[in-house]
């Protein structure tokens, strides 16, 4: 977790030349979680073809627990059809990770894309999802951060961010700027974390 040192090694990876124009800057480097054991950093990088510019952070941390541990997954590339192989958290972990979010920063939480996730994880990975694993997930996240909650308070939360108007209009924002989420109301979101909250707590 020294920064420099992965820092380095991220700057060894973008100047690999793969021959497809794809130029990679490392713009620096912001903590993040400050409130962790660990703590961490989230490295910035701007992408550039032709005229064409992405920049995207990539978020270094350790100590969570992963239950039940990494897992491989197959993700294949939109434009070569190419197959990555790649060790990701299981999908249990994610949402215990971002339910504890959710609840801990309530109203004050600005990352709207964590309720979006926690949404479209609920739509499309429900089938995959082993309940008895999740809810150990969600308990040994909330023990490692130190958290507590009831499902009652949970629901009961999640209901005062439902009627925040602040949280309301924070949504909109993101919804002009992400596409896929520009037809999804908020209160429907809301629903499936509250589905989240009924079969985990």
């Amino acid at each position: 977790m020294e920064r420099e040192r992965i820092m380095n090694i991220i700057k060894e990876v973008a100047c690999i030349n793969n021959d497809d124009d794809i130029v990679f800057e490392i713009l620096g480097s912001n903590p993040i979680r400050k409130e962790d054991q660990y703590g961490g950093f989230q490295i910035l990088v701007l992408g550039r073809l032709d005229n064409v510019r992405c920049q995207f952070g990539i978020d270094v941390a350790t100590g969570d627990p992963i239950v039940p541990s990494a897992r491989n997954y197959k993700y294949k590339c939109l434009v070569s059809g190419e197959e990555l192989s790649l060790k990701a958290y299981s999908l249990e972990s994610v949402i215990a990770e971002k339910l504890e979010t959710v609840l801990v920063r309530s109203i004050s939480n600005g990352r709207c894309k964590d309720y979006y996730d926690l949404y479209i994880l609920r739509k499309t990975q429900l089938s995959n999802i082993d309940v008895p694993t999740l809810i150990e997930a969600f308990n040994k996240t909330c023990q490692y951060r130190h958290f507590k909650i009831s499902k009652g308070d949970a629901l009961a939360l999640i209901d005062e961010i439902g009627d925040s108007q602040q949280i309301e209009m924070r949504w909109k924002s993101y919804c002009r700027n992400a596409m896929y989420a520009a037809h999804l109301s908020f209160k429907d979101v809301l629903i499936s974390i509250r589905e989240w909250i009924e079969i985990t707590l």
